[in-house]
């Protein structure tokens, strides 16, 4: 009768924490399609797309530490960049992943590289140039962080700041990553690196006695 009563017991236990589970997974599906009903509105998503989008999130929530909150929010940035549901399902594990490598939230990456990505003025206007230009700068931040004394978020700070000028001047953002983990190399991150950047690009014949040091230890030019 007790050997009964405690297989009587644990059932019931486990039946209680399949519950809690599944209210968990329910509970969190509401909250993902609540969060999302915003991006949903700017973006005038179709049935299908929503689907699409909401689809593609709960796949990466269960793949990383993604909470759909932050998922959603992330969505949010990317509709307000105009980046419609086929865009962000392209590029949306591209930021979950640039997220876990900063240690920042993929709404920060998504408005982060999408700001970085405009500023530089790249190829922005279909669905498959949005994909491209985001992973293109998702990647070489990742890239960069390897080879530099600097992470991932110092870099995607230093060009938030220098990628508009940058590309007002026609310098190439390959050519910035590598000036960017130059000054991070030097002591000067983040930024400071980026506006360091901005004020060498705006008035190249008067770089300070510190930039002009570092210009000349790492062959940096503007041309």
């Amino acid at each position: 009768r007790r050997l009964l009563l405690t297989a009587m017991g644990a059932t019931a236990l486990g039946g209680l924490g399949a519950m809690a589970v599944g209210g968990a997974f329910l509970n969190s599906q509401l909250e993902l399609e609540k969060s999302l009903n915003r991006s949903r509105a700017i973006l005038d998503l179709t049935k299908n797309d929503f689907s699409s989008l909401e689809q593609e999130i709960v796949r990466l929530g269960a793949t990383y530490p993604l909470t759909m909150r932050d998922a959603a929010k992330a969505s949010v940035e990317f509709g307000q960049a105009g980046l419609n549901a086929s865009t962000q399902i392209a590029i949306f594990e591209q930021a979950v992943k640039g997220a876990m490598a900063s240690g920042v939230s993929v709404e920060k990456v998504a408005q982060g590289v999408t700001d970085v990505v405009m500023g530089l003025g790249l190829p922005f206007k279909t669905a498959a140039q949005q994909a491209e230009s985001f992973r293109k700068v998702n990647d070489l931040l990742a890239a960069s962080a390897v080879s530099a004394n600097q992470d991932y978020q110092g870099f995607l700070a230093g060009f938030q700041k220098a990628a508009p000028v940058a590309a007002a001047v026609g310098i190439p953002m390959e050519k910035v990553a590598v000036y960017l983990g130059a000054l991070a190399n030097a002591g000067i991150k983040a930024e400071k690196g980026g506006t360091a950047l901005r004020t060498l690009f705006i008035r190249p014949m008067e770089p300070t006695k510190q930039l002009l040091t570092l210009m000349q230890k790492y062959g940096m030019t503007l041309d």
